[in-house]
């Protein structure tokens, strides 16, 4: 595999940006993402997938939001408790859905709605 990641793989563009960030976000032993949650930003029941950042002394949350299929990009935002749905998830499973652009997100919506 590094014989073909040298000679192929880094020819990609993106290929190790992608890699580094995916690593970063699965793989290392410090945690990106602390936590799995469903957010709702807009004020009505629109939910959306995030991975808490931070956990602030308030109660509130910073929490990333990615865009599927790349879970790189993304917002960035600072929430009320109260608009903050925590989940014990696994966050690989949820990253999952963002690759897949939401396919097995039923899923996660059925796990969030049990744990209520």
């Amino acid at each position: 595999f590094d014989y073909t990641e040298q000679t192929l793989l880094t020819r990609i563009p993106l290929y190790k940006i992608i890699k580094e960030t995916t690593i970063q976000i699965m793989g290392s032993n410090k945690r990106l993402f602390k936590q799995v949650a469903l957010v709702k930003l807009f004020g009505n029941d629109t939910m959306l997938t995030a991975f808490v950042t931070d956990k602030h002394g308030d109660g509130s949350f910073t929490v990333f939001v990615p865009s599927g299929p790349a879970p790189t990009a993304g917002f960035i935002y600072h929430l009320k408790k109260e608009n903050v749905q925590l989940l014990d998830y696994p966050i690989e499973k949820a990253m999952k859905t963002i690759f897949s652009l939401g396919a097995g997100s039923k899923e996660l919506i059925e796990f969030a709605n049990y744990k209520k």
